[in-house]
């Protein structure tokens, strides 16, 4: 696979404050706080660079030794479509977890479709549930939703391998 970015743990502060403007573009503000990408027990967090500067990131964290939830995955918008999203899967799957470990993702579904749904099925992962409108309740309350029309509309679809 052609490299674009480089991957990285994301240990950096520099990189972690670049990753919390790439979550405020595409999830809204206060989606994630800087502590979300700071390093913690149990938790992946991978950065894409490009330049030294952060175009993507993925977290993960272990529920046990058998299983993982991956939290997020966000790519800038000016580098989307551009493979930094698969980079950032590849490396996480090849390099950070044992064939045993189970993947499960969520990804919501609003009227464009359901993000996240092309990445997750090239890595193996199936959509198996839909979860409904588990963020209502905090839909543009504790986070600004950038696809809020009056309403919480997204859905969660939940993914696994």
């Amino acid at each position: 696979m052609k490299q674009l970015v480089k991957i990285n743990d994301l240990t950096n502060s520099t990189h972690q404050k670049q990753c919390l403007i790439i979550s405020k573009s595409i999830f809204g503000d206060l989606y994630h706080d800087i502590s979300f990408f700071e390093p913690k027990k149990n938790i992946i967090s991978l950065v894409a660079l490009k330049n030294e500067m952060a175009v993507g990131f993925l977290i993960a964290h272990f529920i046990n030794t058998k299983k993982i939830k991956l939290d997020c995955v966000g790519v800038s918008k000016k580098f989307q479509k551009q493979k930094v999203g698969t980079q950032l899967m590849y490396y996480f799957i090849k390099n950070k977890l044992s064939d045993s470990v189970k993947i499960v993702a969520h990804a919501w579904k609003n009227k464009d479709g359901i993000n996240a749904q092309n990445l997750n099925i090239k890595f193996g992962l199936k959509p198996i549930l839909n979860l409904g409108k588990i963020w209502v309740n905090e839909c543009n309350k504790s986070f600004k939703c950038p696809y809020y029309k009056g309403r919480c509309t997204c859905e969660s679809i939940e993914f696994s391998s």
